[in-house]
């Protein structure tokens, strides 16, 4: 065999490259490239035939997650402004299978909350628009990646009128 791992994560990464690391040999993947390297950007069941000279190795392994899987960005500004542009505060993330956001104002008072994880906050409070300030969000989330842990983090976001 060539060496793989029977599978591998791609949960957290930007890039895997499956290399089958036998120089001069020619290659077939199940991708159906050619080269020693491919770049993997989704889960599945990889395989590749090496052919050194007529003697042919074979490996495979299982990718598992996606690219950036379990990594969450969250903006540190929006504008609710009622232009169309830029108008909610929503963390995005890969592979979440849970979320749990809140945001406070300056005085620990809960302005939002929500549990979907598609949800995303509109500078309001009780209907009314917050003023230009800056407030703070926890977010309690799990993903695919990470399994069973709950992943917490704390920050704040500036609302610009």
């Amino acid at each position: 065999p060539i060496g793989f791992s029977d599978s591998i994560s791609i949960c957290n990464a930007t890039n895997l490259l499956l290399d089958a690391g036998t120089a001069g040999a020619t290659y077939l993947w199940s991708t159906g490239e050619t080269t020693q390297t491919i770049a993997v950007t989704e889960s599945g069941l990889y395989t590749v035939i090496a052919d050194i000279n007529g003697c042919l190795l074979y490996d495979t392994t299982y990718v598992d997650g996606s690219l950036g899987g379990g990594v969450v960005w969250v903006p540190n500004t929006f504008t609710p402004n009622g232009n169309g542009l830029n108008e909610t505060f929503c963390p995005v993330g890969n592979d979440l299978t849970e979320m749990h956001l809140t945001i406070f104002d300056r005085w620990g008072m809960l302005l939002y909350e929500t549990k979907s994880i598609n949800g995303c906050w509109d500078g309001k409070f009780k209907g009314n628009v917050v003023q230009q300030d800056v407030y703070v969000w926890k977010m309690e989330y799990r993903s695919r990646c990470g399994g069973d842990k709950q992943e917490r983090r704390i920050g704040h976001v500036l609302v610009i009128r």
